[in-house]
């Protein structure tokens, strides 16, 4: 989590780690500070003290106001932490502000921390973000004037499809945060998105929040093409996301989808989809997984069982009397596992199975196997089924 929003700062244009625990994600995104913030500005850096408290008073000047009351020329004095990171602020430049008024006076601070005070250079990717906020600006709700929803809408599906990751990124989180900009998405717009995420590179935050925006605006084909990006190695930096993509658009045929490719796919893309069928699948699905418990790969294997409980999770959710087949495919993997992630993951699948013969086999194995770490999470499991299989 702590890479992925220090990714996204430098993105957009901030050199400060963000303190995970701070900022949900979404908070970072353009749309979200424009929106959220007291004040949106242009301003220069004027002076910078230390207080009482040891805080930092930054003083700007505004150029600029883009949302809110400020005035050119006007003082603004923002209350900072002082923190061993280097600052946000530069001298000599002008910096876009997302204020938040601090209490009743006339101070401020950052809206979303360090991201939400931005040097802006004379040229580069960064140097566009202030033209980007006064277009989302222009199509917020502000005194007598509604909002434009369609226009923001065009906005940022426009911004999904650019090269610069943080524009990107920013974008479809926005989009996927406004729930009410996925209502009245033409065709056109849909298709966008989709295209926009299958061209993106891998590897980079952009990918995974596009992945979430393309659940979101529902394109013709959404399904598939989510699955299809499993098929390469790249896929496996982006699996996770895709299983909670799929999640959320719910396609009923994407089950049989991922059935048939891992039909043909190579070790490293049948864990992708094996993670992901466990994150989709129901009934239908068990079959599937069971094969794999016992497949080649122990990477497979570990996927597989973790697949199938997840399933079973999902299907005694929905009906607490279902039976979901399964206790002997894991057992045989628990038998011959060396590596305890495989015994972890199997034990863990079989207390999610909760019938009598896998609660049976969780008691012996808790009193009565030689391998000490069967014995513990056999017990753990078997006492906890809920909890969450976490492989170290």
């Amino acid at each position: 989590m702590m890479r992925i929003l220090i990714a996204i700062a430098v993105l957009l244009g901030s050199a400060v780690p963000v303190v995970a625990s701070s900022h949900a994600r979404e908070s970072l995104a353009l749309g979200y500070q424009t929106e959220h913030a007291d004040l949106v500005a242009m301003a220069r850096l004027v002076s910078v003290a230390e207080d009482e408290a040891g805080d930092l008073r930054v003083v700007f000047s505004v150029t600029e106001n883009i949302r809110g009351d400020a005035t050119t020329g006007t003082s603004l004095v923002v209350a900072y932490p002082d923190t061993d990171h280097t600052p946000p602020w530069r001298a000599g430049r002008n910096h876009l502000l997302f204020l938040a008024r601090r209490g009743s006076g006339d101070v401020y601070r950052a809206l979303t921390g360090p991201t939400s005070i931005r040097a802006i250079p004379e040229e580069g990717a960064i140097a566009r973000l202030p033209g980007m906020v006064r277009r989302i600006a222009a199509t917020l709700a502000d005194g007598d004037r509604p909002a434009d929803r369609e226009a923001l809408q065009g906005l940022l599906v426009e911004w999904m499809q650019d090269p610069e990751p943080g524009v990107a990124w920013s974008a479809a989180t926005d989009f996927v945060r406004r729930g009410d900009l996925h209502h009245g998405l033409n065709g056109a717009r849909r298709a966008k998105v989709l295209a926009a995420f299958l061209a993106h590179p891998f590897g980079k935050a952009s990918k995974d929040a596009l992945a979430m925006a393309v659940a979101a605006a529902r394109p013709k084909g959404a399904g598939e093409a989510l699955v299809s990006v499993l098929d390469g190695k790249a896929g496996r930096t982006i699996r996770g996301t895709i299983g909670e993509a799929l999640a959320v658009l719910k396609d009923p045929a994407v089950p049989g989808l991922i059935a048939k490719r891992l039909e043909t796919a190579e070790a490293a893309a049948r864990a992708g989809l094996v993670q992901v069928l466990g994150a989709v699948g129901g009934g239908e699905s068990v079959a599937v997984a069971r094969k794999f418990v016992a497949d080649a790969s122990a990477e497979v294997r570990v996927e597989a069982a973790h697949a199938l409980g997840r399933i079973a999770r999902s299907v005694r959710t929905a009906k607490p009397d279902a039976k979901v087949a399964g206790t002997t495919d894991l057992e045989g993997m628990l038998a011959a596992a060396e590596d305890p992630r495989e015994r972890q993951a199997a034990l863990w699948a079989l207390a999610q199975l909760q019938d009598p013969e896998a609660v049976a086999l969780l008691t012996k194995l808790a009193r009565d196997d030689e391998r000490k770490d069967v014995r513990r999470w056999a017990a753990r499991y078997r006492e906890r089924p809920r909890l969450t299989l976490i492989l170290r």
